[in-house]
């Protein structure tokens, strides 16, 4: 059915967002997704300015420089989609 449909999309599209950061100088925030991804949003006109390319692994963490000119970020495995194989 088409609710069945819509509830499935978005359960594909739900992922974890495992750090918010904020830019110093413009009213822009960055969030780091367990998707390996980063996007970046205009936090007033609340719109996603940019989304970048997969990283191998989820994204777990990120900073950027008090100059705004830097971003790093952290990749490694992610706790979310720990699976219990045996107790």
């Amino acid at each position: 059915s088409q609710k069945n449909l819509k509830k499935d999309s978005l359960a594909r599209n739900l992922l974890q967002v495992n750090d918010i950061v904020f830019h110093p100088q413009h009213n822009t925030l960055v969030t780091i997704g367990s998707d390996g991804r980063y996007s970046m949003w205009d936090k007033d006109a609340r719109t996603k300015l940019k989304t970048s390319d997969a990283a191998p692994l989820p994204l777990t963490c990120a900073a950027i420089h008090a100059s705004g000119q830097v971003m790093a970020y952290a990749i490694g495995y992610d706790w979310s989609r720990l699976q219990i194989i045996a107790t």
